[in-house]
């Protein structure tokens, strides 16, 4: 397996409305786009939220690094890598460019839960697998 597998490069330009009133891209927004770049690989891995009914994927654990501001128009490319990868847990490792700069880096776990009382639960086997194949 390639890097381009074990990686995922989401490409997106910085919205006005992820801006403040000084024009800087608020720290909240980051992890919107952590969570949109997760989204993107998942879906190009054949991994939707959906087809697992009976589970629910909680973010258990948010981090994130500010090194640089996000301005509105900024093009911006976030790399997103599985870093861990355990029973009932996923640990997502992003890192965020504006150009070949980098602005920002940060950790988000989600666990897997049962659907009809939120206990922890292990992952679905398909998606497991297909996460644990691309850590790196």
């Amino acid at each position: 397996m390639d890097v381009a597998d074990q990686e995922n490069r989401y490409e997106f330009r910085v919205a006005w409305e992820h801006t403040d009133t000084a024009g800087y891209v608020h720290n909240s927004v980051y992890f919107r786009y952590f969570d949109l770049g997760e989204c993107d690989w998942f879906r190009k891995l054949g991994i939707a939220w959906n087809q697992f009914p009976n589970a629910g994927f909680p973010r258990v654990h948010v981090e994130a690094d500010f090194l640089r501001p996000l301005f509105f128009e900024d093009e911006c490319c976030l790399v997103t890598r599985v870093s861990r990868v355990r029973t009932a847990k996923v640990h997502l490792a992003h890192t965020l460019f504006r150009g070949d700069v980098e602005v920002a880096r940060g950790t988000v776990v989600f666990g897997c839960v049962r659907q009809e009382d939120g206990g922890p639960a292990p992952l679905p086997e398909r998606m497991r697998e297909t996460l644990l194949a691309r850590v790196g």
